[in-house]
């Protein structure tokens, strides 16, 4: 049974949230674990890099889901998002359309290539990138 204690809030001048408070320490975690360097090197779709990189939209069809999204659309709701831009310390994200445009570029090699990006995590690694993101390295 959950049982009511002392509960104390306070609230700054300022206020800002985001349903997936975790997307900060989820991004940090895949930059520790060399996530985003593993698909822009090995994943080539994109013969211009401005202003996004192949892990960009990888990541932000992921950040999507991991979200609430369902739909690609759903990415539009997230780009007017102060909170959720901010957790990701991100000025933009891809939209919608460029997302749908992106994901069309997949061939079945490609799709392999990119499967092939998280399967050299060495075990422990998930475990250690948690512990250090707990020891107070996320802002």
């Amino acid at each position: 049974m959950f049982k009511g204690s002392n509960i104390h809030y306070e609230m700054a001048g300022r206020v800002a949230a985001v349903n997936c408070g975790g997307i900060g320490a989820m991004h940090l975690m895949v930059q520790r674990l060399g996530l985003v360097e593993d698909i822009d090197c090995n994943l080539h779709l994109l013969k211009v890099h401005l202003p996004y990189h192949e892990s960009d939209h990888v990541l932000n069809i992921a950040y999507n889901i991991l979200a609430g999204g369902v739909r690609l659309e759903d990415i539009e709701q997230r780009r007017q998002d102060e909170s959720f831009l901010n957790g990701l310390d991100a000025q933009r994200i891809p939209d919608p359309t460029t997302a749908g445009d992106f994901t069309r570029r997949f061939n079945e090699a490609d799709i392999v290539t990119l499967q092939e990006c998280f399967q050299p995590i060495p075990a422990g690694a998930l475990e250690s990138a948690a512990g250090r993101i707990s020891e107070g390295s996320v802002h």
